[in-house]
């Protein structure tokens, strides 16, 4: 098939490409041949005579037959007699052999179609003779040829005995380079007879698995792969196979296929997700890390994340305990896709806190993946790591119910509403855009520093506690803050506009904010451009200042 006209029929498409019919072709060969035996042979057919010596009949004198055309020797081949055909495909093949202009010709006088009837004869050297031509007719780059040849070997690859022929002579090679042929067809029959090749061999599986993952990358080649069903075949090999090798290139073909869109709803229908968080529990490392790339890829499917984010992240986390640094990197990899713009899974996040608490378990790949799922949940993150970086955007929703300390159930929103009022410290919740006026005015003005125990913010956030009934407070109530109000207030802001800034936690209700900026450049050197430095942002004595990092006046800002 030629891409382009596969609308067409198959009169339009001759029509298009300037060819005859096989009836025409046909045609033609008697035509050929008719006017051959009234003038004799006619270049290279009269070099190339065909010798045929048959037995014509039952009961009935032998008869020596001497043909010096192709076209008599291709109608010979419908006739009943199993010496006959034997005879007539080897003198096809001999004078197919002798170049390209006979390959042609007998392409002309309609020889594929008769050769293809034969492939199936019951009678063994018939057989034999019939696909010896077919080969030597194949070496010539036709689309035609390729098409018939790689059908007969699919019909040809069923029975065991076929298949170990095919094997022995080189077969696979040339289909697998035809795997590549723009024509469908060709590739649609290729792929058939390498998958019908490989059920007997086991050894061969991986390498076809291999080729099979080049396949798939194509939309078209995948859904002609589903409907003869090979997919279902290849997600067999998932959960059936026990060798590693074949485990691990299934999902490599998997990964490959999922680059593409709708690869991946292919792959959704036939429930990839479980084959892959199947192969998660294989003992061994490359197993682990083709399923964690392949989970990896699915990812970009919303359905998939979904099965994936229930069943699969247990198993990704229990990886970052691995040996070895690919597992762990796969893992890490995989987790950071199937959190992204989704909320932390809790088993998995109680499963990684576990390993950090464990100095024989906890390493970098760990404390990775522990960031990388809070970084989705930002109030969980700063309740349990006291830091929000500049990366880190504070939108509505957010809320600081303090410090938890490991272990202990970070509580949603809903939980804490529905709690009983209690004297303990406020949560802070951003329940909208905040108002474009100084952080310092909001929130009760500059505060000298011997009178900051005078300031009285407690009594304030009281008021709104027993006004609202409820421990969880908006941040838009709070017009008398301390620092750990201030910071809050002032990293959403910076977040809304743009201002990179970090949010980090200290002791006793202090909080502070980070930002990095470039100083000007020294006088008398323009154009210098300094490494940025990093600022704690005054918001409490003198609103506005910034400290150096690592400066006594930081050190006393962030500390009674």
């Amino acid at each position: 098939m030629i891409r382009g006209l596969e609308h067409l029929s198959c009169e339009d498409r001759l029509r298009e490409l300037g060819l005859f019919s096989l009836e025409k072709r046909r045609l033609q060969g008697e035509l050929i041949a008719a006017f051959q035996y009234l003038k004799g042979p006619v270049e290279n057919l009269e070099r190339d005579c065909l010798q045929l010596h048959g037995v014509i009949g039952q009961g009935f004198d032998p008869l020596l037959i001497e043909s010096k055309t192709a076209a008599t020797v291709v109608l010979m081949l419908n006739s009943p007699e199993e010496e006959v055909l034997a005879k007539a495909c080897d003198a096809l093949y001999k004078f197919a052999s002798k170049g390209d202009e006979n390959k042609v010709a007998l392409l002309g006088l309609g020889a594929v179609e008769h050769l293809y009837k034969l492939i199936s004869h019951e009678d063994p050297i018939v057989r034999r003779n019939a696909i010896m031509v077919f080969g030597i007719m194949a070496s010539n780059q036709d689309v035609v040829i390729h098409e018939f040849a790689t059908l007969c070997l699919a019909h040809m690859a069923v029975e065991y005995t076929t298949k170990v022929q095919i094997f022995e002579q080189g077969g696979l090679e040339p289909l697998i380079r035809l795997l590549g042929s723009p024509d469908p067809d060709v590739k649609k029959n290729s792929v058939e007879c390498i998958y019908l090749l490989v059920q007997e061999f086991s050894d061969l599986h991986v390498e076809a698995l291999a080729v099979l993952g080049n396949c798939l990358e194509d939309v078209h080649t995948l859904q002609l792969i589903q409907q003869t069903g090979g997919l279902k075949k290849l997600l067999s090999f998932v959960g059936v196979s026990t060798v590693p090798d074949i485990q691990k290139n299934a999902a490599k073909a998997i990964t490959r296929a999922a680059y593409d869109s709708e690869n991946r709803k292919i792959l959704n229908e036939e429930e990839v997700e479980k084959c892959l968080i199947n192969l998660l529990e294989i003992d061994n490392d490359g197993v682990k890390v083709a399923a964690s790339q392949a989970i990896s890829a699915m990812c970009e499917n919303l359905a998939s994340k979904r099965v994936f984010g229930l069943q699969g992240i247990p198993q990704l986390v229990q990886l970052l305990s691995s040996d070895n640094e690919e597992v762990k990197e796969a893992a890490v990899t995989a987790l950071a896709n199937l959190t992204a713009a989704s909320p932390s899974n809790a088993s998995a996040l109680d499963i990684l806190e576990e390993i950090n608490l464990s100095t024989g378990r906890k390493n970098n790949f760990s404390e990775a993946a522990l960031e990388k799922l809070l970084d989705n949940n930002l109030s969980q993150k700063y309740s349990r790591m006291g830091y929000l970086s500049s990366s880190n955007i504070i939108t509505d929703g957010f809320y600081d119910c303090g410090q938890i300390k490991p272990g202990m159930k970070f509580l949603s929103l809903e939980e804490l509403s529905m709690q009983e009022l209690t004297d303990r410290r406020a949560i802070i919740f951003i329940n909208a855009k905040p108002q474009e006026e100084f952080v310092a005015d909001k929130m009760g003005g500059p505060i000298e520093r011997d009178k900051l125990h005078d300031f009285g913010w407690e009594l304030h956030i009281s008021e709104i506690e027993f006004e609202l009934k409820c421990n969880v407070v908006p941040i838009g109530k709070v017009k008398k803050g301390t620092f750990y109000h201030r910071a809050l207030l002032f990293k959403v802001i910076a977040d809304r506009i743009g201002i990179g800034c970090s949010l980090v936690r200290g002791e006793y209700n202090r909080a502070w904010n980070e930002v990095k900026l470039v100083d000007e450049s020294p006088q008398g050197i323009a154009g210098l451009l300094l490494p940025p430095q990093e600022y704690i942002v005054d918001l409490t004595f003198e609103p506005g200042f910034l400290m150096k990092q690592g400066s006594a006046e930081a050190d006393r800002y962030k500390r009674i």
